[in-house]
This record gives structure tokens, sequence and C-alpha cells, in this order.
């Protein structure tokens, strides 16, 4: 999904799985509280779990904005494809870039020589 080839090469592809995984476990624990998993509970007890799912997912989506960056500029890249990018066309270009927008660092390149 989100293995653009310069994640990859730069051996940051666990990083939008990471955040991925804590929003969708974050959905999880809202819909496994709508319908009771865990067997009836006050409206406090789904409040806070409501509450904490949310925080949940925002650490994720944070995590993704602030720790997904070029090693050599440090352009927070998953933030550039929300913020410079169109939508939609901004998550599409995070799920194929090969280089760093502002820097033009490529790190399956090496002296012009393509080591892929």
């Amino acid at each position: 999904m989100f293995t653009s080839p310069f994640l990859r090469h730069t051996g940051q592809t666990w990083k939008p799985a990471v955040g991925m995984l804590a929003m969708a476990a974050a959905l999880f624990c809202v819909y496994a509280g709508d319908k009771n998993w865990w067997g009836t509970s006050s409206d406090e007890t789904s409040t806070l779990i409501a509450v904490g799912a949310l925080a949940i997912a925002l650490v994720g989506f944070i995590g993704e904005i602030q720790f997904i960056q070029c090693p050599k500029c440090g352009l927070k890249l998953f933030w550039h494809a929300l913020s410079a990018k169109e939508h939609p066309s901004g998550l599409d270009w995070f799920s194929k870039f090969e280089e760093c927008p502002n820097c033009g660092f490529a790190p399956h390149t090496v002296q012009g020589r393509s080591t892929v």
C-alpha cells in the first residue's frame, strides 16, 4: 500500500504501517465498544473507550507526520503529501514517489547509477 521506492530504500516502510495499525486499532476499539463485545458498559466507560481510541489514532497520525522524513533534508514527507498535493493525489504520490521533492535525494541511485 504505502511502499514507495523511497520508503523502501530508506528503511521507512514500517513507519506508515505502524501509523495505519494504530488508526485501525482505534477504529476496532470504537466498533467493539459500540457492539458491546466487552459486555455492556456505562456511558462513562463508553466515553473513555472513545476518547482513548481517538488518542491512539492521533498518536498514529501525528507519528506518521513527524517521523516519515527525508534522511538528507528532513522534509516531513507524509505531511508534504497531505498539504502540498491536491486531494486525493497526495496519498497516491506518497505511495509511488522515488525522490525527495525538496532536495532531490534519491536513495536508490548512487552517483547517477541505479542500485535497484
